[in-house]
């Protein structure tokens, strides 16, 4: 008792001194459990934002990723059909913890998913940005339009979008914007608009690619929160000089702050340097002003050793994720692009022990971790600091690791959300 009248007695600005320097979570849970002033002071959005300023190394943490549930008897066969065929349409997506080293081992998941009963029965993830998730509803068909809904996990809303109707075949993919990524110019935030209808403020592009008579065409659709419906744009972006059509692209976006939303996109030929380009969008432009660039990476040998690449937003900069084969593991290549169209090699991380067969990487953008999947269904976690690889030992057998969705929960949304309403 009288360590804590002490505490209390303290003056908030010298405990507060003392709290933004634990640097442990787990130990700044733990001090918010002493007493309810401590609690309330911890949970203030301000102190939240001192202890992890956006400029901080890792704002967020990698809590898991989303994905569906198979059906029963189809474990074997997800070689063989699609992943709409193997998912179970009457289940809602499954949430896959990954152990937190931050908050020592053991202890449980932070995230534990709320949404409403049935809504998201055969929903399928699509991307996730800020804490948010963007999924499709079932029916996945080719008929009628397509459900979209945003789903909030930490506080169990979920808010169901205006039905896009769009030509589903060229349906490239689709990128998910909050208030950070649009209301952000140059460091300074602005103010989020106000979304009556919706509890957060956020912005959904879905963006298809077509080739016709020759030449490269964008559709853009585009809904914000505050507005009632959907908008969509047209816009020819080049001859396609004799190649096409364009059969790969990258079904989720990289997304910077600021608004500028990139997606990759090449027809698979056989010079790579060459013909790799990326959709350039400015979600902030009442037209989502769209272009087309080459990606003009400096490789010469890059098809000698690349397992897989991958462009994101990491670290405010837009970059490529590069990952080539090595005898005793992985050699990441982190390239970036600040300005003009130069690319830069900004960091190279060794990782171990080396993953057979990888079948796509999904970065962590703010946790400074990658999400990788073999094509023995194996998923596991890469570490850049340490460039330590971790098997997940969670048991997939009963789903599906195709359509994985990586979630990130920034720290001072998950202290908000635990303890703001104790």
């Amino acid at each position: 008792m009288m360590g804590i009248e002490t505490a209390a007695a303290l003056p908030d600005d010298v405990v507060l001194e003392v709290l933004v320097r634990v640097a442990d979570v787990a130990t700044l849970f733990r001090c918010a459990a002493v007493c309810k002033l401590w609690r309330r002071l911890i949970a203030d959005r301000s102190f939240l934002r001192r202890r992890w300023p956006e400029n901080a190394p890792h704002p967020s943490f990698f809590a898991g990723f989303f994905t569906r549930q198979r059906l029963h008897g189809k474990e074997d066969e997800d070689l063989l059909v699609g992943v709409d065929e193997v998912a179970d349409p009457d289940s809602p997506p499954v949430f896959i913890p990954v152990r937190l080293s931050a908050v020592g081992p053991g202890r449980r998941p932070f995230l534990s998913p709320r949404a409403p009963a049935g809504l998201l029965n055969g929903a399928k993830p699509l991307t996730s940005r800020g804490g948010l998730l963007l999924v499709r509803l079932a029916p996945h068909d080719n008929h009628g339009p397509v459900n979209l809904a945003v789903w909030a996990p930490l506080a169990g809303t979920c808010a169901v979008l205006p039905p896009l109707v769009c030509e589903l075949n060229c349906l490239l993919g689709y990128a998910l914007l909050t208030s950070e990524d649009c209301c952000s110019t140059d460091g300074h935030r602005t103010a989020p608009p106000e979304a009556p209808n919706y509890s957060t403020f956020f912005r959904v592009l879905a963006m298809g690619l077509a080739c016709d008579n020759g030449y490269l065409h964008c559709s853009l659709h585009r809904f914000s929160s505050t507005e009632p419906s959907w908008a969509v744009s047209t816009k020819r972006l080049g001859d396609m000089g004799g190649h096409g059509p364009w059969t790969y692209g990258q079904n989720d976006a990289a997304v910077r702050s600021g608004g500028m939303v990139h997606w990759l996109c090449d027809d698979w030929s056989s010079d790579i340097n060459d013909l790799i380009s990326y959709v350039t969008i400015d979600a902030r432009s009442d037209d989502g002003d769209v272009s087309l660039a080459k990606l003009s990476l400096p490789l010469p040998a890059i098809k000698l050793t690349l397992e897989y690449f991958h462009m994101a937003g990491f670290n405010g900069a837009l970059s490529l994720f590069c990952l080539h084969k090595e005898e005793e593991g992985l050699r990441l290549e982190i390239w970036t692009r600040s300005k003009g169209t130069d690319w830069d090699l900004a960091r190279v991380v060794e990782l171990r022990p080396r993953i057979e067969g990888v079948l796509y990487l999904l970065p962590g953008e703010k946790s400074g971790t990658l999400l990788i999947n073999s094509y023995k269904e194996d998923m596991y976690v890469a570490y850049l600091d340490t460039g330590a690889v971790e098997k997940i030992t969670n048991e997939f057998h009963g789903v599906t690791t195709d359509d994985a969705v990586p979630m990130e929960i920034d720290w001072p949304s998950l202290f908000m959300s635990r303890l703001g309403g104790l």
